[in-house]
């Protein structure tokens, strides 16, 4: 519904921050990678609430 790009397998493609073709839009876990597993989606939404953290800090609202 946003509009990220999807990989050839149907997942959405992501960057090595995994950030998604859509500006300022992360995904994480099950929606970025085959490897379907808790401990995946839990270390890459780890990844993702820090990338997202460092972009709000540098944010100037």
């Amino acid at each position: 519904m946003l509009g990220c790009e999807l990989t050839e397998q149907g997942l959405i493609k992501v960057d090595m921050f995994q950030k998604t073709t859509v500006a300022d839009v992360f995904t994480c876990g099950d929606t970025a990678s085959p490897m379907r597993s808790v401990a995946n989606a839990v270390a890459t939404g780890s990844f993702v609430g820090a990338m997202a953290n460092n972009i709000m800090t540098e944010e100037e609202f």
